[in-house]
């Protein structure tokens, strides 16, 4: 698989009112627009997660771009800024965030130098 960097260059101070109850705001009106969905909560000993799935398969992860959208006037968000701002909110809660496709898997990461990245594997 291919790797790619997307690099967003917001510091992790950004939105510091900002907590885990407006990302999943966020995160969950990207689904919203999308139709249907079905989400699975898990837990364990070392470790909780969250599971959003749906049918939508983007072509490419151009989306995770700050600007670009396929979205229309009808929907909730329409440039994509939000679930950015929700990925930076999550990362700075100590969560690991992921978005995977039936070819590429997204991975977040916050990094020191300000620097938010998005790899795509």
């Amino acid at each position: 698989m291919e790797t790619k960097t997307i690099n967003y260059m917001i510091s992790k101070n950004y939105i510091p009112n900002w907590g885990l109850s407006e990302a999943v705001r966020e995160v969950m009106q990207n689904f919203l627009d999308y139709g249907e969905y079905e989400y699975d909560i898990q837990s364990s000993d070392t470790k909780d997660y969250i599971k959003i799935s749906n049918t939508w398969e983007p072509e490419n992860l151009n989306f995770l771009i700050i600007g670009e959208s396929d979205k229309t006037n009808n929907n909730r968000g329409k440039y994509g800024e939000g679930l950015k701002m929700a990925s930076l909110v999550l990362l700075r809660n100590g969560f690991d965030l992921r978005i995977e496709t039936s070819s590429t898997i997204a991975h977040f990461r916050l990094c020191d130098n300000g620097e938010n990245t998005v790899e795509t594997l």
